[in-house]
Order: C-alpha cells, then sequence, then structure tokens
C-alpha cells in the first residue's frame, strides 16, 4: 500500500530501534554490560552508521555458523534477518548526506500533536468516520500552509 500511495517515498529504519537489536545480540553473545559486549555493539554500529550493511551481514553470518549455543545461534540468526529485511531501510550514511532524520522522534512528536492532542481529550469518544474526518482536519491544519488553501477552496465551494 505504501508502495502505490507514495511512490517516491523513502523509507528508514529508526536508528534507535536498531540499536535496540544490535545492543540485544551484544548481550545476549558477550554478556550484559561487558567490555566485550560493548566493543561488539559499536564495531557493528559504526559499519551500519557508514552503510556497511552487508560487513555487519557477513560477520553475522560468521558468528551464527560458529555458535555453539543454540540461543546464541537463533538470536544471530534473528538479527541477520531483520537487517536482510531491512536492508534498504538502513543505509543511515546516504540518508543522512541527503539530509533526512534517521531516528523517529520527529515522527512521534507530530503523531503526539497531531493524533493525541487532539484525540484523546478527557471525556471525547470517537466513531471511525468522525476519527478519520477529524484526523484529515487536524493534518490540514498542523501542516504548514495547507489549512490556508484548504479554507480558501472550502470557502469557494459553499
Amino acid at each position: 500500500m505504501a508502495a502505490e500511495l507514495c511512490p517516491e517515498r523513502v523509507e528508514i529504519l529508526d536508528w534507535y530501534h536498531v540499536d535496540e537489536h544490535v545492543s540485544e545480540v551484544a548481550r545476549i553473545l558477550y554478556g550484559d554490560g561487558t567490555p566485550k559486549a560493548q566493543a561488539w555493539r559499536r564495531a557493528q554500529l559504526d559499519r551500519l552508521w557508514s552503510d556497511g550493511v552487508d560487513q555487519v551481514l557477513e560477520g553475522l553470518r560468521f558468528l551464527a555458523a560458529h555458535q555453539r549455543s543454540r540461543t546464541k545461534r537463533e538470536t544471530v540468526e534473528a538479527l541477520q534477518r531483520y537487517l536482510t529485511t531491512n536492508r534498504n531501510r538502513v543505509r543511515y550514511q546516504t540518508f543522512r548526506d541527503a539530509g533526512y532524520h534517521i531516528g523517529s522522534g520527529a515522527t512521534e512528536r507530530a503523531v503526539h500533536h497531531v493524533v493525541q492532542h487532539r484525540m484523546k481529550r478527557p471525556g471525547m469518544r470517537w466513531r471511525v468516520a468522525g476519527a478519520d474526518a477529524m484526523l484529515d482536519l487536524r493534518s490540514v491544519y498542523r501542516s504548514v500552509g495547507a489549512w490556508e488553501q484548504f479554507w480558501a477552496q472550502h470557502q469557494r465551494a459553499a
């Protein structure tokens, strides 16, 4: 659906979510907070920061093949699948060079501002049709310059 509605979109996997996944693998492989876990995590994140997802995947393939523990092997393989699935969404150097944000904080703040601030006030109850209409209006209202254009068209139509 995203491809159909937004063919020119740029999909970016949130940097902090990737960090959480890498950190979890480091913890399971080398122990919580150990220097070896911290060094491994830092090395993987440095590679990802510089568009080195292929290097990370190669290292994960090697690591998975050399784990005796089933839990460790499956954890490494899960990160490998996650990064493989999202290979085009973890080109952080490319995204930063293009001026994109690689964290979802701005989007999450916008959702809070546009949706929660208006829709989740005390005592409010919404049916789907009313909520959809309100969110459409709220999105236009919070978009720079869009409200004036919308209102001008609405006045002409009335």
